[in-house]
């Protein structure tokens, strides 16, 4: 593990470091942000990351960068005391790249050594965990009626980061057994730091800190934690030697004595004097080794109800806190929830109208202003419908957030989680709790269940309907209720479950000792479709967990976008009705449209139009605006969407100025939406991009001609139409050129069969697919002077799924070599996925995952065998012989090849040669 920690640092790190900084994040002293750097890498980047690799393999110097601005950032609205500031460094764009690459190797390992009750800056924990976890313990303080009585502690610890003592950094870092050059590295970044207080956007004299770490610094996070697990460690070594007790919320569950999240810490111990003098021991010594300091007067101390109040009062003389009924807030999160829902989360949509009414409605788009934009005073006309305009744009909405459905999506995610991580502290908490003996999928409310939990039970139905099984070892797999045999069909089997049967397992359908299926039994149980289906579902020759899967994704993970878009679509399906939007019936459209590359404004604009959402004076009449209906132009016809855009003789005027020179008059229709169908199927890009242009260009004019009473030039029009879509396609292609890899990956692959290195054998690899949904595998084993030593024909069952087939085709090439007991062997297929997955050791919730799970076990216990990617072009006698497997299946040649390779095996010997 930490031998990753004490190689050399690579240039592609220090670049990857500097790719995952925001381009202006926070400004740095010399002026130049992240963005600087991105966009001349190319030209500066050599000698940055000369620099940065000097420090970090060579224990070089970072002071010369390492001058950093504070700027102090106010808590609160009206700040009175330097208390009520936030110190935020702004630091070098150098230092930050140093710093952000040992953060990124350093995260890497954080999982193995931190532990489980922190869960900030930790790959894999989220902040919800803690959430949960203290939403369920502080149920049980709130509902428990045991006899010996519980504490909760909430500490607030004073200005952490910055009273965070160098010598015991150094000190920790130590003790975990990191490398001496890492550690005086760390402590260099950290130590030879000067500040310059900015007041008033100017900086003052230099400071020359003595300890404290920097907010604004990539690294600072991961060193706090870091620290803040000797916390931890010294409440866990109490805990485990008996001194403390912490709160076990159901039989079996884990025992719960502290809960972190950076500096919010949460404490439990039992009510009595010795276990709060234990732990006022503990927080002590760990102030005094590090430097922090619990600030009494900010913490808060709970007691369950059975707590006397003779103990209350002595524990309260041991951690003079202020005592609560409930903590306020956790995290940002309500810990108590009343009868009210509505009244504990108003809260919520204060904060989100405050921010919208505030300054920050300046940072809203124009369409953000049409939606968003009314006040109290002065309140907007409603257009459209919300069900209409929070439709996804796929199907013509804007795909506003439909609440109520993305909460629920939230919740399912939650569900998702305990279902595939088991092993995380917030699994395990509720699975005891609440399903002991049975997974999150059968699980029940219960009773005087907390309200985390009801609400993630409510929203289960989502996982529900749309998630499967891949079988494993079948134990986790109910025959007749789970969704295994048909996962994009009903939730159970079609065979009824017969009487009297034993069955109710999927591992009682398995072999235990052939890991096969008992092919007999399941003929004699099951309807002739479904027993042929469960055959050829592919078993692991490996005892492996059962997997579920989320149909919605391509990886088989749940996500809440997918889990969102599910619940949209099931909604549209049941409430299927006919729509008076013109448009609706272009819904395949919209996809087309929103591709289009035009100026967000200008899409907007043309969205409303086709759903008759402008305020031409026909829709004002109708909305009880009193006006007069006629074109403010022609004064001869009511001023309408059609009008305005196609019918008006200023209007025809434009169009046939423009370079499209088209003839509005000629529309027989005179329907803007079926006119503007027309061009989005019949006309190229380009074209259909520039008549949205001057649709904008005209409503601009017309708005100009009501408001200020003004008349634009048809020329002007048109000239501005065409300068706004020239800008905006010069400015993308700006955005692209700063936006790409200036580091580009090799792109020269070998584009012909390459021998493999001496002593070695190369093994090619390809499928090809036939009408019927068969695949033939091809398998082409050669020496390293290009000389054919076996070739191997397979016909396999499957789907139009490619992935699945060619994960077949490895597998089928690691049991051929296994059966000719070769071990030195490359392999190579042109499939990049796999090759991937099987290198980066990911592999998706899917049937080709398993597959390629499966196949990663041989390659972990033979290092012998490797897996490499080739292009197609240098693959072609294998995939010729998968084409031909059809005429030739199941084949094995080790002499007297067939004709359709020998050409190409010839060809790549000459390149050998």
């Amino acid at each position: 593990m930490y031998n990753l920690l004490n190689q050399d640092y690579t240039a592609e790190e220090v670049f990857n470091a500097i790719k995952g900084m925001k381009s202006c994040a926070a400004p740095c002293p010399d002026g130049l942000p992240a963005k600087f750097y991105h966009t001349y890498w190319d030209i500066i980047g050599k000698e940055i990351t000369r620099e940065v690799l000097q420090v970090l393999n060579n224990e070089g110097s970072p002071a010369t960068f390492n001058h950093t601005h504070i700027c102090l950032i106010p808590k609160t609205n009206k700040p009175s005391t330097p208390s009520e500031f936030r110190p935020i460094a702004l630091c070098y764009v150098t230092l930050k790249i140093i710093t952000k690459t040992i953060a990124n190797r350093l995260k890497l390992i954080l999982p193995n050594i931190i532990s489980h009750n922190q869960s900030v800056f930790v790959p894999g924990r989220l902040i919800t965990d803690n959430i949960l976890i203290a939403n369920e313990v502080l149920h049980y303080l709130n509902q428990t009626t045991r006899q010996t009585g519980l504490v909760g502690i909430k500490t607030d610890m004073a200005k952490a980061y910055d009273r965070l003592e160098w010598n015991f950094l150094k000190a920790t870092l130590e003790s975990m057994n990191f490398s001496q050059r890492l550690v005086n590295t760390i402590i260099k970044c950290v130590s030879t730091v000067t500040f310059s207080i900015l007041i008033n956007g100017k900086p003052t004299r230099q400071i020359h800190p003595q300890r404290g770490i920097r907010q604004g610094d990539p690294l600072s996070p991961y060193l706090f934690i870091l620290c803040a697990d000797v916390f931890s460690g010294l409440i866990t070594k109490a805990q485990s030697n008996k001194i403390i007790h912490g709160v076990t919320v159901a039989p079996g569950a884990p025992e719960i004595t502290h809960l972190f999240f950076a500096d919010d810490s949460l404490i439990f111990c039992r009510a009595n004097e010795e276990e709060a003098t234990q732990m006022k021991v503990i927080i002590t010594m760990y102030e005094q080794a590090s430097g922090q300091l619990v600030n009494y007067n900010e913490s808060e101390i709970l007691f369950s109800k059975k707590v006397k109040p003779e103990n209350r009062q002595a524990i309260h003389t041991i951690l003079p806190m202020p005592v609560v009924d409930h903590f306020d807030k956790y995290l940002g999160q309500p810990t108590v929830i009343g009868r009210s829902k509505k009244q504990t989360f108003n809260y919520i949509q204060d904060r989100v109208w405050k921010k919208l009414k505030g300054w920050k409605e300046r940072n809203l788009s124009f369409a953000g202003r049409v939606w968003w934009g009314s006040n109290v005073d002065q309140k907007k006309i409603h257009w459209l419908k919300w069900k209409n305009i929070s439709k996804q744009k796929k199907v013509g909405g804007l795909g506003f957030r439909d609440l109520h459905a993305f909460n629920e999506a939230l919740l399912a995610k939650q569900g998702w989680r305990l279902t595939t991580e088991p092993q995380s502290l917030v699994a395990q908490v509720l699975k005891d709790k609440y399903f002991p003996n049975t997974q999150f999928m059968q699980a029940k409310q219960g009773k005087k269940a907390s309200y985390a939990w009801q609400s993630i039970q409510k929203a289960s139905w989502i996982l529900k309907k749309a998630c499967f099984w891949l079988v494993g070892n079948g134990h986790n797999i109910n025959i007749w209720n789970d969704r295994w045999i048909h996962p994009h069909g009903g939730s159970h089997t079609w065979t009824p479950k017969p009487d009297n049967t034993n069955l109710n397992q999927v591992k009682d359908l398995i072999d235990p000792q052939t890991q096969c299926w008992k092919e007999q039994l399941i003929n004699k149980t099951f309807l002739p479709y479904e027993a042929n289906q469960i055959r050829h579902i592919p078993l692991s020759p490996y005892s492996t967990e059962d997997t579920i899967c989320w149909q919605g994704t391509k990886d088989g993970n749940y996500t809440v976008k997918s889990g969102y878009n599910a619940i949209i679509d099931w909604e549209s399906n049941n409430n299927e009705q006919g729509s008076s939007n013109l448009y609706s019936r272009h819904d395949t459209n919209w996809s087309k449209f929103w591709k289009l590359q035009n100026p967000p404004k200008q899409l907007h604009l043309i969205w409303r139009t086709l759903h008759n959402a402008l305020p031409v004076k026909a829709n004002l009449i109708t909305r009880g605006i009193i006006c007069d209906s006629l074109c403010p132009r022609c004064n001869q016809s009511p001023e309408t969407v059609d009008h305005v855009f196609l019918n008006c003789e200023w209007a025809q005027k434009v169009w046939f100025s423009s370079p499209l020179t088209l003839k509005t008059n000629n529309n027989h229709t005179h329907n803007f939406n079926d006119w503007y169908n027309y061009f989005l199927n019949h006309t190229d890009k380009d074209y259909i991009q520039t008549i949205n242009s001057i649709i904008y260009s005209i409503w601009l004019a017309r708005n100009n001609k009501i408001h200020n009473q003004k008349d634009t030039p048809v020329h002007m029009t048109v000239e501005k139409a065409i300068q706004i879509l020239h800008e905006y396609h010069t400015n993308c292609s700006i955005d692209n050129i700063v936006s790409a890899d200036p580091i580009p990956p090799n792109t020269r692959h070998n584009k012909s069969w390459s021998p493999p290195r001496r002593n070695f054998l190369k093994l090619n690899v390809d499928a090809h697919l036939k009408d019927d949904g068969h695949w033939g595998l091809g398998l082409v084993l050669r020496r390293e002077d290009g000389r054919c030593v076996g070739a191997v024909t397979r016909v396999v069952d499957g789907s139009n799924d490619a992935a699945l087939a060619e994960a077949h085709g490895l597998q089928e090439a690691l049991r051929w070599i296994r059966n000719l007991h070769i071990t030195r062997v490359i392999i190579e297929m042109d499939a990049a996925v796999i090759v991937q997955a099987i290198q980066k050791r990911e592999f998706p919730r899917t049937k080709w995952g398993r597959v390629v799970a499966w196949c990663a076990r041989d390659f972990d216990h033979d290092s012998q065998i490797s897996l490499k990617w080739i292009c197609r072009q240098g693959n072609k006698a294998t995939h010729d012989l998968a084409r031909w497997a059809f005429q030739e299946p199941n084949r094995e040649w080790h002499t007297d090849y067939p004709h359709y390779i020998i050409r190409h095996i010839q060809k790549d010997m000459s390149h050998v040669n």
